[in-house]
């Protein structure tokens, strides 16, 4: 029929409705990918100056550990001294790892979040998760 009573404009008015609303949520999505991007970015960034600030600890702890030693040897220092500074330049390097691990989950939450998470090569799906081996 030629005009029916005005269900057309209802459903291009609807039509109009859900296409604004199809948007927003386009934009909602978008806006909260780069929220993580950024995020992800800025916790690099804080790791990346924390593990300078851990290489430049073992550096001086190793420094302190030469120098207990050195001291030990020309009877200047005690073995509990040694003992001290062998135990900072082992907590040291436990910072120093720790902080590097750190750095690298939040380069794998940066790849995961820009959709570059690299497959595995023991049996994954793509998606970082394990596939299901069906029952022998």
């Amino acid at each position: 029929p030629l005009y029916n009573g005005g269900a057309r404009y209802a459903e291009l008015k609807q039509s109009r409705v859900k296409i604004a609303q199809e948007r927003l949520k386009v934009e909602q999505v978008a806006s909260r990918v780069e929220r993580q991007v950024r995020g992800r970015v800025d916790e690099i960034r804080v790791d990346l100056t924390a593990l300078e600030a851990a290489r430049r600890g073992a550096a001086l702890a190793k420094k302190a550990q030469a120098n207990a030693e050195t001291l030990y040897t020309l009877g200047a220092a005690t073995p509990l001294d040694v003992i001290d500074a062998n135990l900072a330049l082992f907590l040291a390097d436990i910072e120093n790892v720790r902080v590097s691990l750190q750095l690298e989950q939040a380069r794998l939450g940066l790849m995961y979040v820009l959709g570059d998470f690299p497959p595995d090569d023991m049996g994954s799906s793509g998606n970082g998760l394990p596939t299901k081996e069906p029952a022998k």
